[in-house]
């Protein structure tokens, strides 16, 4: 039957039987008949499981004209249903209207055979209705059932089974430590990220290999006994330190908890591991106990060794450096602590045994000089012993400490005064360091001494750093209290060489917040080795975590605008979809790019543009509302995010998102197309704005479901609003997803075309028989309209795909200007006339004074490179200046700038033509015509079309003429295609068009015909 489907707001609420319910007429014969099929229905009814299943909810019965035939059920009460205003009645005239119009589809659909469910919302709970048909013993439909339950608390149930297990997801995938879950033979069944970055391997090679795999060889047998004893129940979970070897062979140390999951019929189902890196303190007990090898190493060579007493017994425990440098043998000592005191001299013994006694009974600890006579050679020796009182493991205390030899005494004063000298340089560096250095008392939470640094840089001074010192709670924020206790437990937890490192926040003396990295280790620790005190060093990170945080900005915004970038729309949009599917409903996007923006930039330079662009992304910005988003994803390209939930009234009919997506998109560009004043200059810029909507939720619209695939079909929307004229905004349809993929083909195949030339593509086609993407030109010739003699071509591009089908000329032409493959494309069909034309004069030496015409675009004629490319193609085919013209639309040099001009300007001067193509077409003035360094015109063939029957486009015709003739410009007329077009120009102009030739390649051209024939 599917999900149970909610009825609208309108239709439920705390009442669902109308007041003035009224029986349908029914009488004489047809109550009768509706009375015998009441009964028909309720037998049939009587054994249906649904009556059977639902007795203790509401069940109803009704018939095909949709009147209750019996109602009953526990649950009527509770649902405010009297069956004495039910039965008998129809549902339109028992139940509210609205209720009523609602139900009945779901109530006609079960009478058809079907078996529907729906959600009743009502005075706060939630009520499934389920109905279904009732059938006689033939089968056939006599009626219909429904029963309704009360299914609040299951629903909430459901939820929130949902959200734990969304979250258990998230944490498992998403959290910083390694969790995998394995088979019970120890296949990787699933696993997070950290576990992929610990071992080096991906998800899915993890999931082709056993645990085994990866375990070392020397761990893997106790990794094998500890799963037996999880397997056979003598254990919950275990710990485990073991070793892994990564994907590029390195050795990983990890401590691996496992416990093993059953199912709720206790059946194991699979283990779950959780696996942390202790690589590094691995490593750092390995350097431990070095050092301590080294301490061991240095203490022989200063004389020292090491005892240890056990108080309770009095048993000694000596080192073979005492036993070396008091001159006895082990064998001889009896080890107890009387006879090691024994060993003392006579004159120190009593003073020893008194510090040791004073040491063992109160803690205090042991520090005292005496002398030994030592048996083996009686040598009179001076020894130091340093000792303190610590507790045993399993109760009791002991007494542990070193012996030194400081026979020397020289020495020991040296040594004494270099240890003064370096404490001094100590107290030095510290005192005159930059960084905070201060003492902490754990007790008190307060400092009890500090260095000048946190007078200069927190402002405290005087009683607050020395003596009474300065509280915690007055010093770190409340906000970042609790993890500097957690530090500090950290540090009483630590080794005396171990160091704490955290980052945290330290309120100044004016109350002013500064970000401070704060090392920390333990310096004292009472009898019990609990740390007492510490040292802290801390460093001003404020201006590091600002620059952080301005560098996060930076990532994610815009430099110029500070709107969010691509990466920040990727990621808002996408939890837009995410919020789609738990409000099923769309999320809108606008993809506007701006018209006429390129032209700013050419014309008043980058600054301007930016100012433009500054300035738009304000005025997007102040007619969106909160919530929304608008983001810069190109140089003149934005993006709005409209989400449905923001709108006011959220709730409402369908199609209001829809509908508001259009009146932002109409806000949008009546607010961009303003006048924009730029240093008292104004600029007229539009946007094309493509509308799409996106969606994870079935709402019923055949919507995009990625933040990739919603932009991809906003971009194609807004393609299709530039092809239709610009300024203005279109709706997405599901053909522009064609129109934009074929654009893709076309621009792949223009790059395949690019990346080898016509003859070696001419001779793979004849070697293979296959055909690949070819970029040739096409020429047509142009004849001097009074003799007919040949005096030019001109040279088209012309495209053909990997079918050999050529591509019209405006396809591939306005992808390349779109994509910026108009440079190389341009380029290349310069040097294929160059090329051509110099072939041509080779075969027929009377061409040497015909014209090869090439038409570039606005992009090439801007660019700096335009003028060394002509001369580089000229000079490599022994062609003059004279023999190119370049021909540029009137439109682009209506929207030339200052390059543009000085470009061409310079070509002219060097004897290279200039025509203006499609001239009449645009909007020039005469004044800025004479500006321009043209040499020719060329009239639009829309006018020549009218000819002879069009007067206004003879006027045009011969008007354009006598201007060039006038300003000694060369006039060249397009579209000729009949003799009577050719009759009525003017004499003194050049014809091109079918008339006199029609475009083709060098191969299907006759020079000698054209020569002598062209003037037809």
């Amino acid at each position: 039957m599917g999900t149970a489907r909610p009825l609208s707001r309108s239709t439920t609420g705390s009442r669902l039987v109308t007041d003035s319910a009224a029986p349908s007429p029914a009488g004489g014969a047809t109550a009768a008949a509706a009375a015998g099929i009441a009964d028909a229905v309720l037998k049939s009814v009587g054994t249906h499981p649904i009556w059977q299943s639902f007795a203790q909810a509401v069940v109803i019965v009704f018939d095909h004209d949709l009147r209750f035939v019996s109602v009953g059920g526990t649950g009527l009460a509770d649902m405010g249903l009297d069956p004495a205003r039910l039965v008998g009645y129809t549902i339109f005239a028992a139940l509210e209207p609205d209720v009523a119009t609602q139900l009945s589809p779901l109530y006609r659909a079960a009478l058809a055979g079907h078996e529907t469910t729906a959600d009743l919302p009502l005075d706060g709970r939630i009520y499934e209705l389920r109905l279904a048909p009732v059938r006689d013993a033939d089968g056939v439909i006599i009626g219909g059932m429904g029963h309704t339950q009360d299914v609040t608390t299951a629903r909430k149930t459901d939820r929130a089974l949902r959200e734990s297990e969304e979250r258990f997801r998230v944490a498992f995938e998403s959290g910083p430590i390694a969790k995998v879950h394995t088979s019970l033979d120890g296949r990787f069944e699933q696993v997070n990220q950290a576990m992929c970055q610990l071992t080096g391997y991906s998800a899915s090679e993890l999931r082709s290999v056993t645990i085994a795999d990866i375990t070392s060889l020397a761990d893997r047998a106790a990794d094998v006994a500890a799963v037996a004893g999880l397997t056979a129940g003598e254990r919950q979970s275990y710990t485990l330190e073991k070793r892994y070897i990564s994907a590029t062979g390195v050795v990983v140390w990890v401590t691996e908890s496992v416990a093993l999951v059953f199912d709720a019929d206790g059946t194991p189902l699979h283990f779950i591991r959780q696996i942390q890196d202790i690589t590094h303190r691995k490593e750092q007990d390995h350097a431990l106990a070095e050092e301590r090898r080294r301490l061991h190493e240095a203490q022989a060579l200063a004389h020292q060794g090491s005892w240890e007493v056990d108080i309770d017994t009095g048993a000694v425990t000596m080192s073979d450096k005492v036993f070396e440098m008091y001159g006895i043998v082990r064998e001889s000592f009896g080890e107890d602590v009387s006879e090691a005191l024994s060993l003392i001299h006579s004159d120190d013994r009593d003073r020893v045994t008194a510090a040791y006694e004073a040491c063992a009974r109160t803690g205090e600890a042991l520090k005292v000089s005496y002398r030994v006579i030592r048996p083996n050679d009686g040598e009179l020796r001076h020894f130091d012993v340093r000792g303190r009182r610590l507790p045993q493991e399993g109760g009791g205390m002991r007494m542990v400490g070193a012996i030194t030899d400081v026979t020397e005494v020289t020495r020991q004063v040296k040594a004494h005064a270099e240890a003064r000298a370096a404490s001094a340089f100590q107290q030095a560096v510290i005192s005159a360091s930059p960084d905070i250095v201060y003492v902490y008392d754990v007790a008190t939470q307060a400092t009890v001494w500090a260095n000048r640094s946190l007078t200069e840089l927190l402002g405290y001074g005087g009683d607050d750093t020395k003596g009474g010192g300065h509280v915690l709670a007055d010093v770190v924020p409340e906000e970042d209290l609790e993890l500097f206790q957690a530090g500090l437990v950290a540090v009483g937890e630590a080794d005396d060489d171990e160091v704490i490192q955290l980052n945290h926040r330290v309120r100044q003396a004016d109350g002013t917040l500064r970000w401070f990295s704060q090392r920390s280790t333990p310096l004292y620790r009472d009898e019990r080795g609990h740390v007492t005190q510490l040292v802290s060093a801390m460093r001003d990170i404020t201006d590091g975590m600002e620059l952080q945080k301005r560098m996060e900005h930076f990532a994610l915004h815009d430099d110029l605008t500070g709107l969010p970038n691509r990466a920040l729309l990727i990621d808002r949009l996408n939890t837009a979809l995410a919020r789609s599917m738990r409000d099923q409903r769309e999320v809108a996007v606008l993809f506007c790019d701006l018209d006429g923006f390129k032209r700013v930039n050419d014309t008043a330079g980058h600054a301007a543009g930016d100012a433009v662009l500054l300035e738009t992304a304000r005025r997007i910005q102040a007619v969106l509302r909160d919530g929304d988003t608008v983001a810069r994803v190109g140089g003149d390209e934005f993006v709005v995010v409209i989400e449905p939930w923001n709108r006011p009234g959220r709730g409402g009919q369908p199609g209001t998102d829809r509908t508001l997506a259009l009146h932002v998109a109409q806000r949008v560009a009546a607010a961009v197309r303003r006048p924009i004043d730029v240093g008292g200059v104004e600029h007229v810029v539009s946007a094309s704005i493509g509308i799409t909507y996106g969606s994870i939720a079935p709402t019923g619209h055949a919507t995009a479901t990625t933040a990739d695939a919603v932009l991809q079909d906003a971009d194609a929307a807004m393609y299709r609003a530039k092809g239709l004229g610009k300024d203005r905004f279109e709706v997405f349809q599901h053909t522009m997803r064609a129109d934009l993929a074929e654009r893709g083909r076309v621009e792949q195949i223009l790059r395949s075309a690019l990346r080898t030339t016509p003859g070696a593509t001419r001779d793979r086609t004849a070697r293979t028989g296959q055909f690949a993407p070819t970029l040739t030109a096409a020429y047509q010739p142009v004849f001097a309209g009074r003799s007919g003699r040949l005096v030019g071509f001109e040279a088209l591009a012309r495209l053909t795909d990997d079918k050999g089908l050529d591509i019209e000329p405006e396809v591939f032409i306005s992808v390349a200007e779109d994509t910026g493959i108009i440079m190389p494309l341009g380029a290349r069909i310069l040097d294929l006339a160059c090329t051509q034309l110099a072939t041509w004069r080779g075969q027929q030496p009377g061409l040497g004074d015909v014209t090869m015409a090439v038409n570039i675009s606005a992009l090439q004629a801007q660019h700096a490179s335009l003028g060394e490319e002509v001369r580089r193609a000229l000079t490599e085919h022994q062609l003059v200046p004279s023999d190119l013209i370049l021909e540029l639309t009137e439109t682009a040099l209506l929207q030339a700038g200052h390059s543009t001009i000085a470009n061409l300007h310079v070509l002219r001067a060097e004897g290279v033509g200039i025509a203006i193509d499609d001239f009449g077409t645009g909007y020039a003035s005469l004044s800025y015509l004479a500006t321009l360094p043209v040499s020719s015109v060329k009239v639009d063939r829309s006018f020549t079309a009218g000819l002879p029957a069009d007067g206004t486009c003879r006027k045009i015709v011969f008007a354009v003429a006598g201007l060039a003739a006038e300003m000694d410009l060369t006039c060249v007329v397009e579209g000729v295609e009949t003799a009577i077009q050719r009759d009525a120009l003017p004499a003194d102009v050049q014809l091109q068009g079918w008339l006199t030739g029609r475009p083709a390649r060098p191969e299907s051209l006759d020079l000698r015909q054209l020569m002598a024939h062209g003037s037809c």
